[in-house]
């Protein structure tokens, strides 16, 4: 069950990977029905895994069954209503505010799973994982290089990519510490709802603009020294 929803969460993952990074595009005449996509799929998963919850009996078939009527649906709902629905908080978002929005979703995850007790909800919170991680990984790398020297974009990649190293280790850590003392697995799957909640805010202080210009001008810096050698 486990290689399923993995293998599911990769495959759901490509079209929202697609849908993310249209989202910022303000020449897209669709960004808003595929922000209402995301609104819809954020609020409709729960309600369905609260009907799993009390119908421990929903086998696998009938869990995709449920999953790929509710999917169509939110088509439905987003190019018909759900885009003029949502227009203009889609206006709104730039690439950092979609981040935060789809690091909103995420949060969903570990209070869910928090009450997690059939595998109906384990595939659904695996499928409502693929809408939003793939996303939030792009829009962060077309953050993180927009802020990055172009003459030095390995080492600020190579630093990108130990923290991420790092957050592999200390999630784990925190999910293990906090089972430890609880007992509980439920509370350790809570617990590491802190690393989205922290990183949401410490994004909210980035000001990417000043740091494109740092970076611009780390380059000119470094091409005009070039120059005069």
């Amino acid at each position: 069950m486990l290689v399923v929803t993995i293998l599911m969460t990769q495959c759901v993952g490509l079209p929202y990977v697609l849908i993310f990074g249209r989202i910022p595009d303000a020449s897209s005449k669709w960004r808003s029905a595929y922000v209402a996509m995301l609104i819809w799929t954020a609020i409709t998963l729960p309600i369905l895994g609260i009907y799993a919850n009390q119908h421990s009996h929903l086998d696998t078939a009938g869990t995709f069954a449920l999953l790929i009527g509710d999917q169509v649906l939110g088509v439905l709902f987003s190019i018909s209503i759900g885009r003029r629905w949502f227009a203009a908080f889609t206006q709104r978002l730039n690439t950092k505010r979609a981040m935060l929005f789809g690091l909103a979703i995420f949060l969903i995850i570990p209070a869910w799973g928090f009450f997690l007790k059939t595998s109906g909800e384990f595939f659904m919170i695996g499928w409502l994982a693929g809408t939003v991680q793939g996303g939030v990984q792009a829009l962060s790398r077309t953050i993180y290089a927009s802020m990055s020297p172009k003459a030095k974009s390995g080492e600020f990649f190579g630093l990108y990519g130990l923290c991420e190293k790092f957050a592999g280790i200390l999630a784990p850590l925190l999910y293990g510490i906090v089972g430890i003392l609880t007992h509980s697995a439920q509370a350790s799957i809570l617990s590491v709802g802190v690393f989205f909640i922290i990183g949401m805010m410490a994004l909210w202080r980035v000001n990417e603009q000043q740091g494109a210009a740092l970076a611009s001008a780390e380059d000119s810096r470094i091409a005009s020294t070039h120059t005069s050698d």
